[in-house]
């Protein structure tokens, strides 16, 4: 037997998570090479065997051979994403469930470079207007445009849907990698549904992320092309080189579920709900139909309603912000007009010309 079917062979009978390490690591120390189709082999044993997928999970004790173990797979799953249309439909849920972990571990690991109150926890945020929350929630769904378009579920219009729809991200869902809202006035809406990362990513399908918000012009390819080339950008801003961002600091990267009707809202992956205060924001404070307060307790009985009681809704009072600047042709910065965005009156999704 060559070493490359041994090494699979061991992978594939390996029964604890030091075994794992060390079948790996000495496979990578010995710089012998996969061929396409010994990575597929590889993608699905990680899958399959839960002690080899484990070494892809967040640990408390993240040390040098689980980031050797993680280096090492990462470079043979971009590899394969390269020629994705040669792949069995089985291949591609496991190369995506393998991508989608890893991704989780790079933003754990940009996560722990700063000092923060909850530690190696990542979140994913989805701000959207009032009425198109209530959508998600009366439906226990987040929804894509698309999705909620096709079913006539509850969502306020967006300028952006006809270029969505060009560039085929019409059905796709998008998480913010940062809380927009906890630092500007978020252009997407004044509500913003916290999720677990962890329980958003252990999934099968597609994740894509964004080098740029897709409402700019760009000639440069939406997404990109590989955890390496995700990974090189995080560590340009830990050296200080140019061209170097933190994803969870940064508005422009999304985390893109490509081609999702909805992702079903849990009590297991909904964290919390963040309500921005009327106060904050000129352009409504003075109208009280906007009330903050009164948009917290209808999310609350909608909440209750469907099932999800318990799920905290939280209104932030902080007064420093700013508005978030955007390069939208028309010069405002919010996916549609103000009323619409802060508006519980149904009558609002009637009243926009489309």
């Amino acid at each position: 037997m060559n070493e490359n079917k041994e090494f699979l062979e061991d992978l594939r009978n390996s029964n604890s998570f030091k075994k794992t390490l060390d079948v790996i690591i000495n496979f990578k120390e010995s710089d012998k090479k996969l061929n396409t189709s010994e990575i597929i082999e590889m993608i699905n044993i990680i899958v399959e065997n839960r002690q080899v997928f484990g070494v892809l999970r967040p640990r408390k004790d993240n040390y040098s051979e689980n980031n050797k173990a993680r280096e090492f797979i990462s470079e043979y799953v971009d590899i394969l994403s390269e020629d994705k249309e040669s792949l069995d439909e089985h291949t591609i849920n496991n190369l995506n469930k393998v991508f989608n972990a890893i991704y989780l571990l790079l933003l754990k690991n940009d996560i722990e470079k700063e000092k923060r109150k909850e530690k190696g926890k990542v979140y994913l945020y989805h701000a959207n207007s009032v009425i198109t929350s209530l959508g998600f929630i009366t439906s226990k769904k987040l929804f894509s445009r698309k999705y909620g378009e096709d079913t006539g579920l509850l969502q306020t219009y967006q300028k952006s849907d006809e270029g969505d729809k060009q560039r085929d991200i019409f059905n796709d869902i998008f998480f913010d990698n940062s809380d927009i809202g906890s630092k500007v006035i978020c252009y997407y809406g004044p509500i913003t549904f916290v999720f677990k990362a962890h329980k958003i990513l252990n999934s099968e399908r597609e994740i894509k992320i964004t080098r740029y918000n897709p409402i700019e012009d760009s000639q440069e390819p939406l997404y990109f092309s590989s955890l390496s080339e995700i990974e090189n950008q995080m560590i340009k801003y830990i050296e200080g080189e140019d061209g170097g961002y933190r994803f969870h600091t940064r508005f422009k990267h999304h985390t893109t579920v490509r081609d999702c009707d909805f992702i079903k809202i849990t009590k297991e992956n909904l964290k919390c709900i963040m309500v921005e205060c009327v106060d904050n924001v000129a352009e409504v404070k003075s109208a009280e139909c906007y009330s903050s307060e009164k948009i917290k307790k209808m999310l609350e009985c909608a909440l209750e309603r469907a099932n999800l009681k318990g799920i905290k809704v939280i209104i932030r009072y902080k007064k420093t912000k700013k508005n978030h600047d955007s390069r939208s042709k028309d010069g405002n910065p919010y996916s549609t007009g103000m009323d619409e965005l802060w508006s519980s009156d149904l009558e609002v999704l009637y009243k926009k010309d489309k």
